[in-house]
């Protein structure tokens, strides 16, 4: 990974999941903040999905780790859950 326009959090177990894309845009940094997940593990384990969740434009190199806890709640969210199941039904 290429951790100037996107990367995770691995190491940390509370955001492992969590995941974000960025890019500059005329002096603006933006961030694109989603989680990852495995939405069909039985009928193809290896595919991995990005759901976004949170848009941002901010120009503090820092995480905001608030952010990724919104990321969180939407992540265990059942209406989250049941969106992705039915889009990807196993």
């Amino acid at each position: 990974m290429h951790d100037k326009y996107f990367h995770g959090w691995p190491n940390l177990p509370l955001y492992k999941h969590c995941f974000e894309f960025r890019w500059d845009e005329r002096r603006q940094a933006h961030r694109f903040y989603g989680f990852l997940c495995h939405p069909v593990p039985l009928s193809d384990p290896r595919f991995e999905l990005c759901v976004l969740v949170f848009h941002e434009v901010k120009n503090e190199y820092e995480t905001d780790f608030a952010v990724l806890d919104k990321v969180n709640q939407y992540r265990n969210m059942a209406a989250t859950t049941e969106a992705i199941a039915r889009t990807y039904p196993e």
